[in-house]
């Protein structure tokens, strides 16, 4: 999802009434926290793979260990190139999204789709994406 728009950035996906939501937020301070369940994980596998791979792509380093989503916020949103929408803790890691999925009926997110992460106790801010 680079470039373009906030309203060229949002996409309707019909199947499984999902709504891709992009730029939901027009606020820098108005993130929704979510919290991640075992059985019904927030970030798909996918993306920790990403995170834990030789490669990750690192964007960014805050200038102190990030204990929480809420004390990783602003470091972030220092390097995202779009709003970040959503935030929630998930396998030990802090993530911070830039994309969401939400159910189409309810606009509840569901999952994220694209954003940043950090490690819990660390420094480094890494871009990941699912699309």
């Amino acid at each position: 999802m680079s470039g373009g728009s906030c309203a060229a950035r949002f996409l309707y996906a019909t199947f499984a009434s999902l709504e891709i939501l992009g730029c939901a937020t027009p606020s820098r301070e108005k993130v929704l926290v979510l919290t991640s369940r075992p059985d019904h994980p927030i970030v798909y596998q996918l993306a920790l793979e990403q995170l834990k791979s030789k490669t990750p792509k690192v964007v960014g380093e805050a200038p102190a260990a990030v204990s929480s989503v809420r004390a990783g916020l602003p470091f972030v949103q220092r390097v995202s190139r779009h709003p970040i929408v959503a935030a929630a803790e998930q396998d030990g890691w802090l993530f911070y999204a830039t994309a969401i999925a939400a159910n189409g009926l309810t606009r509840k997110p569901v999952s994220f789709i694209s954003g940043y992460a950090v490690q819990r106790g660390a420094r480094q801010i890494i871009e990941w994406s699912v699309w």
